[in-house]
């Protein structure tokens, strides 16, 4: 799991695209294989570097290396999302009972001014017959919250780990705290616990990746150093 290594090139890069929409930020990928393809899904803009806007684009490749953004993108843009504005972090699975895909992301909600913080991260979903025409959601399926990653388990629940605040530390930030939470259907979630809290030289735990490694769960994360 350790032995890394970096091609001397980005595989996708907003200074090499071809396409406009997202010539200054190209990032948050999310990648998956179907169908003997890699897929890919991503945010970007044309803006500065913290830009207003933020829409999602999809590529696809056959070795995972070598990736070919699609013609149409951006696939959405973030005035697709009923009730926020800019795409974040997507987390896309392709659903095999239901043979379709489903997307968590997340987006600003600047019309909630809970607590007196102004614009909130919230967890929005879609969902796709083809990983390109997207039906999103009306309403966010879970508040608070930045960077989900979600596993469909063999009875048919899901779990999710997301960056949220802690309620067993409740000055502990968004960004220093990872909880999981389990959904029957996808949509309604219960919060479980907290599951990876900053620590040591990093100040910052962030973007959670979970997957199962043969009979245990594994998980990457991202940290800022102190």
């Amino acid at each position: 799991k350790q032995d890394w290594q970096r091609p001397s090139a980005p595989i996708l890069s907003a200074t090499t695209t071809g396409q406009d929409w997202c010539r200054v930020v190209l990032t948050m990928p999310s990648v998956l294989r179907a169908d003997g393809f890699y897929k890919m899904w991503y945010v970007g803009s044309s803006e500065h570097a913290r830009p207003s806007y933020l829409h999602l684009g999809y590529a696809v490749s056959t070795d995972g290396l070598h990736w070919g953004a699609y013609s149409g993108n951006p696939i959405a843009t973030d005035d697709a999302i009923p009730w926020a504005r800019q795409f974040q972090t997507p987390y896309v699975l392709y659903d095999l009972q239901e043979k379709i895909y489903k997307m968590w992301f997340t987006a600003v909600d600047e019309g909630d001014a809970e607590g007196g913080t102004g614009a909130r991260r919230r967890v929005g979903y879609g969902e796709s017959p083809d990983g390109i025409s997207w039906t999103f959601r009306e309403e966010p399926v879970f508040h608070g919250a930045r960077g989900p990653c979600v596993l469909k388990l063999d009875d048919g629940t899901y779990r999710m780990w997301v960056n949220a605040p802690s309620r067993e530390a409740p000055d502990l930030e968004l960004t220093k705290n990872i909880i999981s939470a389990r959904s029957e259907d996808s949509l309604h979630w219960e919060e479980e616990r907290d599951a990876v809290r900053s620590g040591g030289i990093y100040s910052s735990c962030v973007y959670p990746f979970v997957m199962y490694d043969r009979d245990e769960l594994v998980m990457w994360f991202c940290g800022h150093r102190q």
